[in-house]
């Protein structure tokens, strides 16, 4: 067996590829360092890069000494992982919906506070329009 089995450094790949989603952060980056350089923006992304690999070597290397220290065993983190994966993607679907209704009818409540600074109530109209 190999020392670096090539499916499991494809796997590790995709994986963190999918976790850090570097296309989904680009536009995230981009607004962030909006009024920077050129070369100020490859400063910032380089020390980005070297600060998450420095975490990410260290818990490599420290995190499952850490964890057995607490005293909590590695199927039991996987699955209080898989547990708050599952909580946040419950979350971020009926967060979601309860915005849209909430936009859904807070629509109308917009249009009338807006008819109301933009427009005067008939009751004015009235007043202005009546010779005194």
């Amino acid at each position: 067996m190999e020392l670096l089995d090539t499916a499991f450094l494809i796997t590790s790949f995709v994986t963190l590829f999918v976790i850090v989603d570097p296309v989904g952060l680009t536009p995230v980056f981009v607004s962030l360092t909006l009024g920077a350089s050129n070369y100020e923006r490859k400063k910032i992304a380089f020390r980005a890069t070297m600060v998450a690999a420095v975490i990410l070597i260290i818990f490599c290397l420290f995190g499952e000494s850490v964890l057995e220290f607490v005293g909590i065993s590695m199927p039991a983190f996987q699955i209080a992982g898989g547990i708050l994966l599952f909580i946040t993607a419950l979350d971020m679907l009926f967060d979601k919906r309860s915005k849209r209704r909430k936009n859904q009818s807070g629509e109308g409540e917009k249009k009338m506070m807006f008819q109301s600074f933009h427009y005067p109530p008939p009751s004015w109209q009235s007043q202005e329009q009546s010779p005194q």
